[in-house]
This record gives C-alpha cells, structure tokens and sequence, in this order.
C-alpha cells in the first residue's frame, strides 16, 4: 500500500470539503468523527510501518558494524587483513 498517496488523499479530502459545526448537525458530528478516525488510523499506520523499517536498518546497521569491529579486531590481531 502507498502510504504517502493515502495520506494526500486523506488531505484532499479534507480541504475539498467543508467542516462546519452548525448547531444540533449529528450528521456533521459524525462526519468530522469519521474524518478525523481516518485521519488518526492512516497516521498510526504510517506510524508502525517506520518504526519497523527502522528497526530493521537499525538490526542490519548492527550487524555490519559487529563485521567491520571484527575485521579490524582480526587485523589488529594478525596484523594483515584476513
């Protein structure tokens, strides 16, 4: 899914049309609520799928480093690269 296309589509939504609370309007209440739950939802998505990106660069920026201190370690201890 294209997060980013989502996101704009929320955005042109939202200014293609008009949020106004007028009085007693349920329906215009339960508009914004929908609006806004969609809005929240599609965040929150966008949200766990970074930070799960992010931990895996983080593990695979872990696991290159754990190789680039060993091969300088192995060079350290045998004076040539292995």
């Amino acid at each position: 899914m294209d997060y980013s296309k989502n996101l704009l589509n929320v955005f042109n939504f939202l200014a293609s049309s008009e949020i106004r609370l007028e009085g007693e309007d349920i329906h215009s209440c339960i508009g914004i609520g929908l609006r806004l739950s969609y809005i929240f939802q599609t965040c929150c998505s966008m949200l766990i799928h970074l930070l799960t990106y992010f931990c895996a660069v983080q593990g695979y920026l872990s696991v290159l480093s754990f190789l680039v201190i060993q091969h300088a370690w192995l060079t350290v201890l045998h004076g040539t690269s292995p």
